[in-house]
């Protein structure tokens, strides 16, 4: 037989025991005590927002099998052996009418081995006065069916040896009144509910007069009675925007539990999980939507009623740790991570982390926020809940921020000079001002450096130390109040960079590289290319500042670079300089002819064109036949034969054969001098302005070519009078002029004059030349004419008086003596008393002679 099973009569025993009783049951279970008369009446079930638990309704084949059974009774059918007096308690009980208490006395110990039956409606008072009425066979000792009532009474006991002791079907009604229910066997009683049965743990002696019970006849102090209870303490939270857990106290006995749901309170309700925890979750719920839930407990198909229901809706996820950012002196903005399920964001604010926030703004789909209108360097404190529909989520916790100007932004900081970094940052709208701070570590010992105007966006630390590395931050400042700090920036005083860099040939393939020391570099890094903008690699490292370059190509364009170094510290690049050694020499004559006394110029021609060093070290094989200076300029001296050389830095050479025929050749003397003054005048000596003038007078007439000029003394020496004409032989003078001043007795006498010779062979000669300077003195300067004046000696009887004119005729030229002034007139303050009018005089004297020898220039 399949039982029903109800904890109802367990909850009565329970109560009797002081054990909780609560218990999960459809039928009604009165317990009296034989001592208080007390009765306990629990009729009702929990409440429930369900209302009373639905009694299942027995199947068609359940009550056409309890019938057949009843019927069965009441015809007495039992099984072999069964007592007589058994056969007599149920013949009683079947008798009895329904509805009116019978009472049926047990006279002598009894065995069933067919469980005594209470029917149906039936009111059986069972006094078992001292006997025992015992169980033969694994059956139940009695059955009470639906809406039957049994009471026992007396002294005796209902014994139990195999398996249930008592069953009492739907609303069955079991009073103790006395006697001993003895369930020695594997179960006690069965309450049945439905067709499945309900297990009942242990075996037990039950007294209900003294309450006191026994397990297989050892007394205890209390019983341990698994019953199905319902559900309690069921409580909801949220797991997150989709999903809530259910939680609720667990029932001992219980072998699972079912969970119930619906999104009405009173109706609709459909199992949704079964669990064999406390707990459970229900997923995939739609985020601000409430949902109501209900459990029971279940063992073996016997379920508890319904738990009071309890309702949530999913709430959107805990926000996310939200950031508070000060992005200006007056404005914060916040932000946070999107929280799955959410449509809207509430931003609170409040100046105290822990009270006092009131709610900013609403926003949807964003995940950020711009408060504006703050109060520039007070605090706030922010909080963001998520919503979803009208349920909010919780709240984010506390994001705090002082509302500061913003900080500076693209702060650089770059190596100003050798002992300077500058630091520059963009402009900060609303900043009074500027603090930077330095620091020689990044994380720590930062110390004000500097304090600038609003005006000012960048600043030169200076006395710092090259090579080494500072840290700088710059902070904005608005009405005394600091914003937070750049990011860190770092630079190390570079040497200066090399500026200046010359480059010049070596010599045969090779460069000198030069430059000017810049401040604080030790060593210089040399570097090298062909190409000018890219390719270089470092060939030298060196202490001075210069480098030789070798083993060059001759034509080849070099580029260099130069890095000054301190330590680790290093320059940027200086500019590149080119180098270019010559590959070949050219000169615009192989061969030239002059007269002595000519002048040439040659020209050399190096390439390649982008040659460095192209100037060339001119020289002549004998500078007694040809001269040559460093520009090319050849002079024609005396008769013969010279080369002339023209040779490059890096020693390219070319060469010039010169070959000069005699041409005009002047010696001119200027008159006097060492110990000999000649007239002196107003202070000035006469051999002083002879010399003055006779260097005029060269300068001017070598510039006309062909002609060579020399004179006898170029300092103030005295040369012989012999000496003198001597020194214009070996010459190969063409003429000789001495240059003098005059005066006279009387001190009256002007003008310019000359003395010639007396000898007829250079008389007409010497005349005319010295005419030609006399008519170009008179020209230039406007002076008068004293005279040409021959004069004989007395000691060479038809020769010269002076021996300069006699020793240049005997030598085989014409000599004259030309007086250009008086100094002991007015010619004087008019002609001689400065240098330029000296000069003059000298160059007068020349254009006289180039104009006699029809020289030009």
């Amino acid at each position: 037989m399949k039982k029903r099973v109800i904890a109802f009569l367990l909850a009565v025993l329970m109560t009797l025991l002081g054990v909780d009783t609560r218990a999960v049951a459809v039928g009604n279970i009165q317990t009296t005590s034989n001592e208080n008369q007390t009765v306990v009446n629990e009729k009702q079930q929990p409440e429930s927002v369900m209302g009373e638990t639905e009694r299942q309704e027995q199947t068609p084949e359940e009550s056409a099998q309890q019938t057949e059974e009843q019927d069965e009774v009441k015809a007495g059918k039992m099984e072999v052996g069964e007592s007589s007096i058994i056969t007599s308690l149920q013949t009683s009980i079947n008798e009895a009418g329904a509805d009116t208490a019978t009472t049926v006395t047990l006279n002598e110990n009894a065995v069933v081995n067919n469980s005594i039956t209470i029917p149906s409606q039936k009111n059986i008072i069972l006094n078992l006065n001292t006997y025992q009425l015992e169980a033969g066979k694994e059956t139940p000792v009695i059955i009470v069916e639906e809406n039957a009532t049994l009471t026992i009474e007396g002294n005796g006991s209902l014994i139990n040896n195999f398996d249930d002791g008592v069953v009492i079907e739907n609303n069955g009604t079991l009073i103790l009144k006395g006697g001993t229910l003895n369930a020695a066997g594997n179960r006690g009683m069965v309450i049945s509910k439905t067709e499945d049965e309900q297990k009942v743990e242990g075996n037990y002696a039950l007294t209900s007069g003294s309450v006191v019970a026994s397990k297989a006849g050892s007394p205890l102090s209390s019983i341990k009675v698994v019953v199905l209870l319902t559900p309690e303490n069921v409580k909801t939270s949220n797991v997150n925007y989709q999903s809530l857990k259910l939680t609720w106290g667990s029932v001992e006995g219980a072998k699972a539990y079912e969970i119930y749901s619906s999104k009405d309170k009173d109706s609709g309700y459909s199992k949704i999980g079964i669990t064999s925890n406390n707990y459970y979750t229900s997923e995939k719920l739609v985020t601000g939507t409430t949902y109501y839930f209900k459990v029971k407990s279940v063992s073996e198909g016997t379920e508890s009623s319904f738990s009071t229901a309890v309702y949530r809706a999913p709430k959107p996820e805990v926000t996310a740790k939200i950031t508070a950012k000060s992005i200006n002196y007056n404005k914060v903005k916040i932000s946070w991570r999107a929280v799955n399920g959410a449509t809207r964001y509430k931003i609170y604010r409040s100046n105290q982390e822990n009270t006092g926030y009131k709610r900013i703004k609403t926003v949807s789909n964003v995940t950020e926020y711009v408060d504006s209108g703050l109060q520039n360097g007070s605090k706030y404190y922010y909080k963001v809940r998520a919503y979803a529909s009208k349920i909010g989520g919780y709240n984010s916790k506390a994001s705090y921020v002082k509302a500061v100007i913003k900080k500076p932004t693209k702060v650089k900081a770059k190596s100003a000079s050798y002992n300077k970094v500058k630091i520059s940052w963009n402009k900060v709208s609303g900043a009074s001002k500027y603090t930077i701070y330095q620091s020689t570590n990044k994380k720590s010992g930062y110390k004000k450096v500097a304090t600038v105007s609003s005006k000012t966006t960048s600043y030169k630390v200076g006395r710092l130390k090259t090579g080494v590395h500072y840290f700088y931050k710059v902070y904005a400042i608005k009405s005394g109040v600091r914003g937070k700090a750049s990011s860190v920036v770092y630079s190390a005083p570079k040497p200066n960079k090399v500026t200046q860099i010359i480059t010049r040939s070596g010599g045969n393939k090779k460069s000198v590289i030069s430059w000017t020391k810049p401040k604080a570099a030790k060593t210089y890094r040399v570097y090298r290319s062909t190409n000018k903008s890219s390719g270089y690699q470092r060939i030298a490292t060196v202490s001075s500042n210069s480098y030789t370059d070798t083993d060059l190509k001759n034509g080849t364009t070099y580029y260099y670079k130069i890095v000054s170094v301190t330590g680790k510290a290093k320059s940027s690049y200086s500019r590149a300089v080119e180098f270019t050694n010559a590959k070949r020499v050219k000169l615009n004559k192989s061969s030239i002819s002059l007269q002595a006394g000519q002048t040439k110029t040659l020209k050399a021609s190096v390439s390649p064109s982008k040659t460095t060093t192209k100037t060339v070290r001119w020289s002549s094989s004998d500078k007694n036949v040809v001269k040559v200076n460093q520009r090319g300029k050849i002079k024609a001296v005396s008769q013969g034969t010279a080369v002339i050389t023209a040779k490059t830095a890096n020693g390219r050479i070319a060469k010039c054969t010169v070959t000069v025929n005699k041409g005009i050749v002047v010696v001119l003397d200027p008159g006097h001098g060492g110990y000999d003054s000649g007239a002196v005048y107003n202070g000035v000596y006469e051999k002083d302005i002879n010399l003055k003038v006779s260097k005029y007078t060269k300068a001017e007439l070598e510039k006309y070519s062909g002609v060579a000029v020399y004179m006898t003394r170029t300092t103030d020496v005295y040369p012989t009078l012999a000496e003198r004409t001597e020194f214009a032989q070996e010459k190969g003078a063409t003429c000789f002029v001495s240059q003098h001043f005059n005066a006279s007795v009387s001190h009256t006498a002007a003008g310019v004059g000359a003395f010639i010779t007396l000898n007829n062979g250079y008389n007409s000669e010497s005349k005319a030349l010295a005419k030609k300077v006399i008519s170009q003195l008179k020209s230039d300067i406007g002076i008068g004419e004293w005279g040409v004046y021959t004069r004989a000696s007395n000691d060479y009887p038809g020769q010269d008086y002076y021996a300069v004119i006699r020793g240049s005729v005997a030598k085989g030229f014409p000599g004259i003596i030309v007086e250009n002034a008086f100094m002991d007139s007015s010619d004087f303050s008019r002609f001689l008393n400065s240098d330029s009018k000296l000069k003059k005089i000298g160059i007068s004297n020349a254009k006289a002679i180039a104009a006699y020898y029809g020289l030009t220039k």
